[in-house]
């Protein structure tokens, strides 16, 4: 397969204005989408993925590593006259109050997307259609509730019909039964070969539409492993804890308290930690297949 996007050893250290103090976000993360291939990364909050997204197109500086996109280095944002096309690269990120006119319409805002892009009324209707936004199409967006300002923001990108997606929660907000077609939708308005990178806390949504997932905890990945098997395998004690949590494993949800140091984030709460794990930076190791990587010697086999 061939990739689209390779993410390697990226990491991005900010300094804290108040304090000065150097904070570590992403700690050389390396990740690869393929053409034609969807994605998933989670984690909990604060663990670093928006701002992996955020530093993949050029938005967030990039303390080390390096972005490739489709063999050719990103080395300017997105939009740069040296920099990919939006029509290369399309990204959803949290806040899609950012990119929306409150005073705008759903039909005025795509139909400046569409004339910028080449697309007719007829997909204009299309999309507003599979986003279930024509029966709101000339309210005012300040109007319109979180998650259907969401759904327009979806609406924009699936008329650009970019190479490469990559979607921040781009289902925040959105009612449960709509956000599986919403992400069918993303990979249906894509060109051949297009890739997607799904950020998202729903572990039943990426494995409902993601070949792969990565797991991040602490400004690392911890895991990566092709979506099929989650849940069968062992696991990181913390991906353990996310399928405990949605209900792919069986059992109590395990306590979880981010250790600050260089170590492994959970050996607050592991019964296996051992004073290595408490002052080594974590390597992800190959288990039994090469697409299945943890960084833990004590993974959480299968119940």
């Amino acid at each position: 397969m061939t990739d689209l996007l390779v993410l390697d050893q990226l990491s991005v250290v900010y300094r804290q204005w108040w304090s000065r103090r150097r904070v570590a976000a992403v700690q050389s993360v390396s990740l690869r989408v393929g053409a034609g291939e969807a994605v998933g990364l989670v984690g909990e909050s604060g663990c670093g993925k928006s701002t992996l997204v955020s530093a993949t197109v050029g938005v967030a500086p990039r303390t080390t590593g390096s972005v490739t996109l489709g063999g050719r280095p990103l080395t300017h944002r997105v939009g740069h006259r040296h920099g990919p096309r939006p029509e290369d690269v399309q990204t959803i990120f949290q806040n899609v109050d950012a990119h929306i006119d409150p005073a705008w319409t759903p039909d005025a805002l795509l139909a400046e997307t569409a004339a910028r892009f080449g697309r007719d009324s007829a997909e204009v209707e299309a999309v507003l259609a599979r986003v279930g936004l024509s029966h709101r199409r000339s309210v005012v967006a300040g109007r319109l509730s979180g998650g259907e300002r969401r759904r327009l923001g979806l609406a924009r990108v699936l008329l650009v019909r970019a190479q490469l997606i990559l979607a921040d929660e781009p289902c925040a907000g959105v009612d449960a039964g709509r956000r599986l077609d919403l992400v069918h939708a993303l990979r249906a308005h894509q060109p051949p070969g297009g890739g997607l990178l799904l950020v998202s806390h729903d572990l039943h949504l990426v494995r409902a539409t993601c070949d792969r997932v990565y797991v991040m905890l602490g400004g690392r990945v911890v895991e990566h492993c092709p979506t099929v098997d989650l849940g069968r395998l062992a696991h990181h004690p913390y991906t353990d804890t996310l399928l405990r949590a949605a209900g792919l494993r069986e059992g109590d949800v395990p306590p979880h308290h981010a250790n600050p140091g260089p170590g492994c984030a959970l050996v607050a709460t592991c019964s296996s930690a051992t004073a290595t794990c408490r002052s080594v930076p974590p390597r992800l190791l190959a288990q039994s297949s090469p697409e299945h990587r943890l960084a833990c010697p004590h993974p959480v086999a299968a119940p």
